[in-house]
């Protein structure tokens, strides 16, 4: 059943989750609530390889996982809108965008059409607009609220995967793979801007740190994850970061990093400030899509 893109889409974005409690000495550099605890956050993924495709909920507590619904062949994606409390996802091989409760419940289509391969979506609170890539058009789109039509801000590009948007400072990042390049736009629109254009084989994932304004980058290939402040260089944050690091997601609350690795099947996370990797959940099929929800 397909419904007004308005029922979906959110006026602020977050990030989210749920599970033990984290020590607020365990080396990161946010000030922890008082008592010097803070709840964990519930952590939802996509899950999808070969026949499976479905919506998750990691447990830490077990390493393990809670499938909540099946999704359409090749999901990928995944982002949460706080004020309807209601996911996102995108349909690679289906061609069709979805949304969903948390508890995987009232999955129904969005009506978005155009799409080929769609890869990572996210949500702007300030323009109230979908945003998504797609990598068999080779674009970046944004749909607003109230439009009827998608508007193209990038295009051709040669394989773009995850996106990140700065809504405060106006713009859209993304990672193209094919092209092992980090780039942005304006947006309301505007000329396409390399940011990295060497030294990265496969980028997969990036993601907005709103502790400091920089961008975390993974690289699948070359197994890392980088830092990279905009008009500076990159910089390794986690040269060792798993066999094929994607999506990455940042805890602001505790600088905790959290990210997917759809060779080794896992989720891992590691404090901003550095310290030991944890392995948060295993044995999934192939994770393709996370989100973080306080």
């Amino acid at each position: 059943m397909r419904r007004s893109l308005a029922l979906f889409l959110p006026l602020v974005i977050a990030c989210g989750g749920e599970s033990p409690e984290l020590d607020g000495d365990s080396g990161t550099d946010a000030d922890p609530p008082i008592g010097g605890l803070l709840p964990e956050p519930t952590l939802l993924a996509v899950d999808a390889a070969g026949e499976t495709s479905r919506l998750v909920r990691i447990d830490p507590a077990t390493r393990g996982f809670v499938e909540l619904a099946v999704l359409p062949d090749g999901s990928r994606g995944l982002v949460w809108d706080a004020l309807s409390d209601r996911l996102t996802w995108a349909s690679r091989d289906g061609d069709v965008m979805q949304a969903g409760d948390r508890d995987g419940g009232g999955v129904e289509d969005l009506p978005i059409t155009g799409l080929d391969s769609a890869y990572a979506v996210a949500l702007g609170d300030l323009t109230r607009t979908l945003y998504w890539s797609d990598y068999g058009t080779d674009r970046i789109m944004a749909l607003p609220l109230e439009a009827e039509q998608p508007m193209v801000l990038a295009e051709g590009l040669e394989s773009p995967r995850a996106i990140a948007v700065d809504e405060a400072d106006g713009w859209i990042y993304w990672v193209d793979r094919g092209a092992g390049k980090v780039q942005r736009a304006p947006l309301e629109g505007g000329a396409i801007e390399d940011l990295v254009n060497e030294g990265l084989l496969a980028p997969y994932g990036i993601a907005l740190d709103p502790l400091d304004g920089s961008l975390l980058v993974a690289d699948a290939e070359l197994g890392s994850i980088f830092r990279l402040e905009v008009g500076g260089a990159l910089e390794p944050w986690l040269p060792e970061a798993g066999t094929h690091p994607s999506f990455v997601v940042v805890d602001g609350p505790t600088g905790m990093i959290y990210w997917t690795d759809n060779r080794d099947n896992v989720v891992r996370r590691m404090p901003r400030a550095g310290g030991e990797i944890e392995v948060l959940a295993e044995g999934l099929a192939g994770p393709r899509g996370l989100v973080l929800i306080r």
